[in-house]
Parts: structure tokens; sequence; C-alpha cells
């Protein structure tokens, strides 16, 4: 009885060694959306930990143009993140008189 004992613990001791490392690193970063005064279309900014001057626009721009881009809601630009391999964590917003201040914390898998 005794061996049979000692065996079976060898054996679940060898087994729960086959497990993995399942913990992932993430990056973060703030996407900061404000609304244009009488409009429901937003622009955001996204800040991902860099040094933020307070001389710069830091706004996302048009790659092409070069202009500020404009999305028709902040769902539109969390589907852009989302392309881009980003996923929503915690949303908050502050209503600040007419203009409206969207805080949304993405994450992604670090590479």
């Amino acid at each position: 009885m005794k061996t049979l004992l000692l065996t079976l613990l060898v054996t679940f001791n060898i087994v729960s060694y086959g497990q993995t490392d399942t913990s992932r690193h993430y990056i973060y970063c703030e996407l900061e959306g404000v609304t244009k005064f009488m409009s429901p279309k937003v622009t955001i900014a996204i800040d991902e930990g860099q040094a933020i001057s307070i001389w710069k626009d830091e706004r996302l721009r048009d790659e092409v143009t070069g202009k500020i881009r404009t999305f028709n809601s902040m769902i539109e630009a969390l589907n852009y993140m989302s392309e881009k391999g980003w996923e929503l964590q915690q949303a908050s917003y502050m209503n600040a008189g007419s203009v409206i201040i969207y805080r949304w914390i993405l994450k992604r898998p670090s590479l």
C-alpha cells in the first residue's frame, strides 16, 4: 500500500512539472479622445509613455496629408486601434462643458 501511494505521489509530481508559463507581458497606451465643439466627431491622442512636449500637438495625424485625423466616434477610433493589435482594457470619460474627453486604456501583447 505504501509503495502504491509513493508511486502515485511521484507520478503526480512529474506531471505537474509539465505545465508551461502562460503569463504574457503587455504594452499599454492611453487613447484620449476629445469631441469637437457641438459635434460628435473626435480627435485622438495616443500616449504610449513617450515624452510629451507642451509645444507639440500630439493628436493623431493622417500619414499621407499630415492633417489631424478626425473620427466619427470613439468606437471608430477603437476599431482603428484594434486593427493595429490593441484591445480595450478600461474606459472612462469626463464632461467639460460642451466638450467630452474620453480616456481609454488599451493593451497589446509585447513582441
